[in-house]
């Protein structure tokens, strides 16, 4: 599986293990010490704009008896099968959907050698594009290649209308494809072109075959509700990934928990991932620990730096229980790389 998430040179630093680990430690390091003096650094990533759904979905929420009534109940001939954030089984996967927003201008890092920079920087031709962010985790006993296909219902005037995914711009996903190990998660996107006056509320989801015929469906996800509490820690830190990865610094930050907030401020945050980027080729989640409100979590992921080289690291991250979910806590040497302290 090749998920891919955007960070700085000097952010290496941030994600990996503390100063004092061996191998990554002088390489990240070093990196650091460079930031921002690099032949060719390129400005930093446009940030994409986000939708007022994370609102009214979580206000929604709060008040089921009146949302509920102006839900949809169908998309199609798809039933409405779940809400955004929560879990809806499928023959041998767990599908869900993490969240949206909508962007005028869809941007991805997926490799910032200077020997070819790869990356993503597309703007819509109807209006602006709906982003659906959403996992898939692997419940059967063997690999898993989702192969899944969406169409986005809007209102947009008297009657419902319907699009298609774009072929504009896409998911590294959706490109390179997931190869899932039973219980691993991977992290995608739909991605649809429509006019800037219409409000997404579903979201219809098929299953494809090898030519992106349907041949099954999940069935729509109504985008109007939201269950903030619904994804589990691991998909919260793939999404934090996701939004590092699109330059959407401010949806990062708001994944952290208020203990981590309160030491480093969103400014702090934004200056530093905006510097120098990297990116993080492949991620996993070998293990994760859950004990009431607090969760650990066992991340690899293998880096690629702007050199044109890769080190792979593997780091523990802890994230608490919150009334809006789960959250994850910064670890120390994370802090230190943020406010520009050396490590330990």
């Amino acid at each position: 599986m090749r998920l891919l998430a955007v960070i700085a040179t000097g952010m290496l630093m941030f994600l990996l293990t503390g100063c004092g680990s061996s191998g990554s430690g002088s390489a990240s390091g070093g990196e650091a010490g460079q930031s921002g003096q690099q032949e060719g650094e390129s400005a930093a990533p446009k940030t994409v704009v986000p939708t007022e759904a994370s609102t009214s979905a979580s206000a929604a929420s709060q008040s089921d008896s009146s949302s509920a009534s102006s839900a949809p109940q169908a998309l199609g001939n798809l039933p409405i099968v779940g809400i955004v954030g929560e879990s809806v089984a499928a023959t041998n996967f767990d599908f869900r959907v993490l969240d949206y927003f909508v962007t005028d201008n869809y941007y991805y890092l997926e490799n910032p050698s200077k020997y070819g920079r790869d990356e993503q920087d597309v703007f819509p031709e109807a209006g602006r594009f709906v982003v659906v962010n959403y996992s898939v985790t692997n419940t059967g006993s063997g690999s898993l290649e989702p192969n899944l296909g969406a169409t986005l219902e809007v209102e947009g005037g008297e009657q419902a209308e319907f699009y298609d995914e774009t072929d504009a711009a896409s998911h590294p996903s959706d490109t390179y494809g997931m190869d899932l190990a039973p219980r691993q998660i991977g992290l995608s996107q739909f991605i649809f072109d429509v006019p800037s006056d219409v409000k997404p509320t579903a979201v219809g989801v098929s299953i494809l075959d090898d030519i992106d015929e349907a041949v099954d469906t999940v069935g729509a996800i109504d985008l109007a509700r939201q269950d903030p509490k619904g994804a589990v820690p691991e998909e919260v830190l793939a999404l934090q990934y996701e939004y590092v990865d699109m330059a959407a610094y401010e949806q990062a930050y708001a994944l952290f928990a208020e203990q981590s907030q309160a030491k480093v401020s969103l400014q702090q945050y934004s200056d530093y991932m905006s510097t120098d980027p990297s990116a993080v080729t492949d991620y996993s989640f070998p293990s994760v620990s859950v004990n009431g409100d607090q969760a650990s979590i066992e991340r690899v992921g293998t880096f690629a730096l702007r050199d044109g080289s890769e080190i792979q690291d593997k780091a523990t991250q802890e994230a608490v229980f919150t009334d809006d979910g789960w959250k994850i806590v910064m670890r120390d040497d994370q802090i230190q790389s943020l406010l520009g302290q050396s490590g330990s």
